[in-house]
């Protein structure tokens, strides 16, 4: 949309805005918020496998991302927001000394301030069937709230569309049964049996000799049994401006995880575009870094060093680790 005045029907030549230290007009924003309308923008999706082959109970499964959310605005019009929240371009020549704030007017409707980061926690429920392997594509979503604006300068006014980010989430898009191994049945071939002769019964009576009763075993305990441990794999899309710690961050809730993503993928400089398998592991009651190295075959050294473990015999249960399921050795893994 234009600035238009009062009355005139046309845009005017427009200048950018006036440089720090020039005279300034004072100016009115209003902001009108649509509670009905709130666009989503899918921003990445990941896949997830889960596989419940070899049993016939169904495995539900949760995920947790952390999303980083800034709260920053987008206009439909000529007219852009910079970073600090004002109007940048598309300015009339008559207003060119007005300093428009309206992101932090849009923002202290929904009770931020504007441009601030903050870290949302979202968790997400995945469900597989007994006798099942599936894979699920999840998305990775933005949510930008929206709303019209009206700036007034003097005899001048402008109207826009606007759209603000409040929050993130993700969500499941859609799932494939990828199928089981079916069994192969072994036919085993057994000879007939050999007939024999029915041995003639005696006539004599057997005498039975009583014996002392073998008393019963003692009791045995009951071991406890292991917990069932298992790596669940994402696949993560890289984006543009993308870091390791950024992306431990959001399936740790950790920046610690760097080092052993990169040791998962065997890479060296992070791209957009890549494809990252992402292995992560929830610590169970009694876990210790020994019985998950030996358990997955990996490396102690390599989730210590990888998840940046200050004490690696304290682990909580419930912590969130990346396992490096490709270091057996020191020689894959630096």
């Amino acid at each position: 949309m234009h600035w238009r005045q009062y009355g005139v029907n046309t845009a005017l030549p427009t200048l950018p805005l006036p440089s720090p230290g020039s005279p300034s007009l004072l100016s009115v924003v209003q902001v009108l918020p649509n509670e009905t309308v709130t666009i989503k923008r899918v921003v990445s999706s990941e896949t997830i496998s889960q596989n419940n082959c070899g049993n016939t109970n169904p495995v539900e499964q949760s995920i947790e991302r952390h999303l980083t959310v800034t709260h920053t605005a987008d206009l439909g019009g000529e007219a852009k927001i910079s970073a600090d929240g004002k109007i940048s371009g598309g300015i009339p020549l008559e207003v060119a000394n007005a300093e428009v704030s309206v992101g932090s007017e849009i923002a202290a409707h929904y009770e931020v301030a504007y441009g601030r980061e903050d870290v949302q926690i979202r968790t997400l429920n995945l469900v597989t069937n007994g006798g099942a392997n599936q894979q699920f594509t999840v998305n990775h979503v933005q949510n930008w709230n929206t709303g019209t604006i009206t700036v007034t300068v003097g005899t001048w006014t402008y109207s826009d569309d606007y759209e603000f980010y409040t929050s993130a989430g993700i969500e499941q898009l859609s799932s494939i049964d990828l199928g089981c191994p079916t069994p192969t049945a072994t036919v085993t071939a057994t000879a007939p049996p050999v007939p024999s002769e029915t041995p003639a019964v005696p006539t004599e009576v057997a005498l039975i000799i009583p014996t002392a009763t073998t008393p019963p075993p003692p009791p045995t305990e009951t071991p406890t049994p292991e917990p069932e441990r298992h790596i669940t794999v994402s696949n993560y899309l890289v984006q543009p401006y993308d870091t390791l710690g950024g992306i431990s961050l959001l399936y740790t809730g950790s920046v610690d995880g760097a080092k052993a993503i990169r040791d998962a993928n065997g890479i060296g400089t992070l791209r957009g575009g890549q494809v990252l398998s992402i292995p992560v592991y929830i610590v169970q009651p009694g876990d210790t870094i020994g019985i998950l190295s030996r358990h997955f075959d990996v490396l102690v050294s390599a989730i210590v060093e990888g998840n940046n473990l200050r004490d690696p015999d304290l682990i909580n249960s419930g912590q969130i680790l990346v396992i490096p399921v490709n270091c057996q050795s020191s020689e894959h893994c630096n």
